[in-house]
């Protein structure tokens, strides 16, 4: 199914205005064994969803350009990592222990800039890399667990409970760069903005209709199948 989506939403982006290039590039699927390997190792239990994408494709990347002034550049993508590269984040805190911090005192620091539910660095795994520099991590701590921004400050932020909800959503914005700031307290850059106003101006009637910090509750339960933006008004508020 995912495969189908992604095809459906690549003949849409051909026909938005300005669009010269786009592709989508799949996988062939992950054995069933490789996965159990994977929680073996990590010592976790993959969600389903997220187990029936990479039983389907080994991660998967569509992308698509625009000319500006004679100019191609990326507009969007989406890019889940294989399995392989589903790896765990880890922050290195050699150097501050050097200079004679205890772990109390690591905790409290790591807490301070993670932000809000998060007292210690989370048990996360690298979902996608962002244009921006940001990271898109799976964290599968219990009483966190679901897809979060990691941004390059270190701050971490909630965009929704399941792997099929970010997908879901990740579609619905044609994977506009930035699209993922959005969900957070940092707006994207201005250039960003923009294409969001080209591409999917009814997205900006939905951020200024309803706060940011409303997404992530209004998402706890379902998101629509259906990836057509224009018929999602309601997208984050539906139950």
């Amino acid at each position: 199914m995912v495969l189908n989506i992604f095809q459906d939403l690549k003949d849409i982006i051909v026909n938005k205005p300005g669009v010269c290039s786009v592709y989508l590039d799949a996988n062939e699927p992950v054995l069933e064994d490789k996965i159990k390997i994977w929680e073996s190792f990590n010592g976790l239990s993959m969600p389903n969803d997220l187990k029936n994408f990479y039983l389907t494709t080994n991660g998967i990347e569509l992308g698509w350009c625009n000319t500006c002034n004679e100019q191609m550049s990326l507009v969007g993508r989406i890019k889940i990592n294989t399995l392989e590269d589903f790896k765990s984040i880890k922050l290195n805190c050699s150097d501050l222990s050097e200079e004679g911090g205890n772990n109390g005192d690591l905790d409290i620091l790591i807490g301070n800039f993670l932000g809000s539910g998060f007292k210690k660095w989370p048990n996360a795994y690298e979902l996608e890399k962002c244009v921006n520099g940001s990271t898109v991590i799976f964290v599968f701590d219990e009483n966190q667990k679901g897809v979060f921004l990691l941004n390059i400050d270190l701050s971490i932020h909630k965009i929704c409970y399941t792997f099929q909800q970010y997908i879901r959503l990740a579609v619905v914005h044609l994977g506009l760069q930035d699209w993922q700031l959005w969900y957070t307290d940092d707006a994207p850059i201005p250039s960003s903005q923009h294409l969001c106003s080209l591409y999917t101006p009814e997205r900006l009637y939905l951020y200024i209709q309803e706060p940011y910090k409303q997404f992530p509750t209004n998402l706890e339960k379902t998101v629509p199948v259906s990836f057509d933006s224009k018929k999602l008004l309601n997208l984050e508020s539906s139950r």
